[in-house]
This record gives C-alpha cells, sequence and structure tokens, in this order.
C-alpha cells in the first residue's frame, strides 16, 4: 500500500518518530539538525535550499555514537519555515540496523 495512502486511511504513520537521539544529517558538505526522525525518513531543521516534493537528495547520516553511512531521500513536504520531510528510498545497511535498534529500546 503506498505510504501517503496508508496515512490517510489509518490515520497514523507506519513509523513511529523519533526525537532522541537527534541524528545527523549532512548534504552538500552542509550539517543539518534533525527534529524527528523514524524508520521511513528524517525531519530536518533550517534547510535553505529550495526544493520541490519528490525532489531527490543525497546525504550522509550519522548516529551520535554509531555508525554513519550514505542515504538517498525523496522530499516528501517542506514548509516555510525550513523544515523538510525526507522519506529514505536506500540508507547504509548498518545504519539502518542500528536506527531499529534505536527504535526497540
Amino acid at each position: 500500500m503506498l505510504p501517503d495512502l496508508w496515512d490517510k486511511l489509518t490515520g497514523r504513520r507506519r513509523s513511529e518518530r523519533i526525537k532522541q537521539p537527534r541524528l545527523k544529517v549532512r548534504v552538500d558538505g552542509r550539517a543539518y539538525r534533525t527534529i524527528d526522525w523514524s524508520l521511513g525518513g528524517v525531519r530536518i531543521a533550517d534547510y535553505p535550499r529550495p526544493v520541490q516534493r519528490l525532489d531527490r537528495v543525497d546525504g550522509t547520516l550519522k548516529i551520535p555514537g554509531g555508525p554513519s553511512g550514505e542515504f538517498t531521500g525523496e522530499v516528501i513536504w517542506m514548509d516555510d519555515a525550513g523544515q523538510v520531510g525526507l522519506r529514505f528510498i536506500e540508507i547504509a545497511p548498518d545504519v539502518f540496523l542500528e536506527l531499529m535498534t534505536l527504535q526497540h529500546s
């Protein structure tokens, strides 16, 4: 089932949003802070680059005290305050496994 349709039908996201630990996201050489994250993606703040829905974003994701690895994301939404919601399309396997561990701890 498509994620957007799932959200609308169930009234909830497929993955729980987590605020801590904050992940470090680097895109085009610039670091961003996460507001929250899930196994499906991240919400980042202060993203000055103009983007449109479905734009692809390549970057690095670092888990404090854990692994870092590359990801490709897709812009799902953005707002005037500079917040951007990215859905993971690809993510380094060791980073994904660590996110799974953190989500269930």
